[in-house]
């Protein structure tokens, strides 16, 4: 039913999340070991602001098509 289908993309989209913000994480603990103050904020603002807010985009603009993919990728139910 399209319900089982909805409430399985928000599981998928919770773990792709959760993977994001550690992926996240520790991308910006490499670049604080890496670069000056100056240079991380810089970077972080740019590339942090721009993927968040590219899967957001995703998360909500793509939902049915992600659903479809899952779906005939035998993913979900």
């Amino acid at each position: 039913s399209p319900r089982e289908d909805v409430a399985y993309y928000f599981r998928f989209m919770t773990v792709v999340w959760t993977c994001y913000f550690f992926v996240k994480a520790a991308a910006y603990a490499w670049l604080a070991s890496r670069y000056t103050l100056e240079e991380a904020i810089a970077i972080r603002t740019v590339a942090g602001t721009t993927t968040f807010y590219a899967l957001l985009g995703i998360s909500m603009f793509l939902a049915r098509p992600i659903i479809l993919v899952l779906k005939r990728l035998r993913l979900s139910p």
